[in-house]
């Protein structure tokens, strides 16, 4: 059964324009702005604004659909494309037809539609990636660690609890945070499931990182944001050999990162992380076929074998107030430019 991730606007796995990475020949030229109401939830508690033309990007990431949220708006043109497949009109909650299991890209992009949209910009929340995180058909277990867990092993880092650069919240797991200022510190983890969720926390002082999974560098990050946010989804793949160990490599390579927690998913019984002596190292456990919170796609067209995005733009959109009400609460205070 597939899961729910939910990824918040300021997650390093979105890429806003004008980024030189995956913008660099677009249209999409305008930059984006951070927001942050800290009186909300973590992880329900930011989101970005641009007056266009801007775009923002998640590629690469293991999905069946993507559906983004935004606070609809008559000002703007918004359309989503899916991997190579042309563009197409959008309303906030619709979900892409369902694709087969595997790396998908989804790109947003934003136009005002008429007059001057800077005196109403456009707000874009983040969006829920259906996913498998442990095979199809199998019983799902999780377990979760702390920071602080010696399943971890770091290189560089300050020890839990010592935090200059960002300080702990309640919000954060078990109280803890575990960071570095040292380009080249490292935190690597050795575990058997099939998916994996890196926990964080993004910040002005904060930096760029890698993530190395079992010897293959697999991406470059940012944690650098102009907002402080807790409780941020750092890292997320899935689709790993359920009958092999993985290590997974984090390495500091900018001002700076934070690490909160961990949660890997599996078939159940078949789910652990290992200390540095190859011995099981517990967590909190959970088992059930869904442990993340669940969307009903809305799309009734979408079929299992389509692999292309027409047919998802249906107007049904799913429970928008139960996603995104503990959002859109209270005033958002402006802080500053996403780089």
């Amino acid at each position: 059964m597939t899961s729910n991730l939910w990824l918040p606007a300021v997650s390093p796995l979105f890429f806003y324009s004008p980024s030189p990475t995956y913008f660099s020949s677009s249209s999409f030229t305008a930059s984006w702005t951070t927001l942050l109401d800290p009186s909300l939830p973590s992880g329900n508690n930011t989101a970005a604004q641009t007056s266009g033309p801007a775009g923002v990007i998640l590629p690469s990431i293991y999905a069946t659909t993507f559906t983004p949220i935004w606070e609809e708006t008559n000002d703007y043109a918004v359309q989503v494309a899916q991997g190579s497949q042309p563009a197409y009109p959008w309303v906030s909650g619709n979900t892409t037809d369902v694709s087969s299991f595997g790396v998908q890209t989804y790109e947003l992009g934003v136009q005002c539609g008429s007059g001057d949209c800077s005196q109403s910009p456009f707000t874009f929340r983040g969006a829920w990636v259906e996913t498998y995180y442990s095979p199809a058909g199998s019983e799902q277990q999780n377990v979760t660690i702390d920071d602080a867990s010696n399943a971890i092993t770091y290189a560089g880092f300050s020890s839990a609890n010592t935090q200059a650069m960002v300080p702990v919240g309640s919000q954060d797991h078990q109280g803890t945070l575990s960071e570095t200022t040292t380009s080249g510190a490292t935190a690597n983890v050795t575990f058997q499931g099939a998916s994996i969720l890196i926990v964080g926390a993004v910040s002005p002082n904060l930096g760029t990182f890698t993530i190395t999974v079992d010897s293959v560098l697999t991406a470059t990050l940012s944690a650098s944001s102009n907002v402080q946010a807790h409780s941020v989804p750092l890292f997320f793949t899935s689709n790993l050999d359920t009958t092999q160990k993985h290590l997974v490599s984090i390495q500091c390579t900018g001002a700076g990162l934070v690490i909160d927690s961990m949660t890997i998913w599996g078939p159940s019984g078949g789910v652990s992380f290992y200390g540095p002596d190859g011995t099981p190292i517990g967590g909190s456990t959970g088992s059930s076929t869904s442990t993340s919170a669940t969307l009903t796609n809305p799309s009734s067209s979408a079929s299992a074998s389509g692999d292309t995005l027409p047919g998802a733009t249906t107007t049904a959109t799913p429970n928008v107030g139960a996603i995104v009400g503990g959002v859109l609460g209270g005033l958002l205070a402006l802080v500053g430019y996403l780089n």
